[in-house]
């Protein structure tokens, strides 16, 4: 990188200035508002763990964690649950 320059590469003008408006409102801040957040409680790991379903979002899995408690409650419940 010796011209300290970034290529974009876009189908329309419209997604051009949509990536550039981006590029604009972060820069000059850290990263980490985009670096990827570790989970680092039992709660957090077992809701992310059950957002990965398909069929399962971020809101069904803490509700879903409220409801039973905890990952061995949410396995032993019955369907009418």
């Amino acid at each position: 990188v010796k011209n300290n320059m970034t290529l974009i590469l876009s189908w329309s003008d419209e997604e051009a200035a949509r990536y550039i408006e981006t590029l604009k409102a972060f820069d000059g801040t850290d990263t980490s508002a985009i670096e990827k957040r570790d989970h680092t409680t039992q709660m957090e790991q077992v809701a992310h763990a059950l957002a990965s379903v398909r069929s399962v979002n971020k809101t069904d899995a803490g509700q879903l964690l409220n409801q039973f408690g905890c990952w061995k409650n949410i396995v032993g419940a019955s369907v009418d649950e």
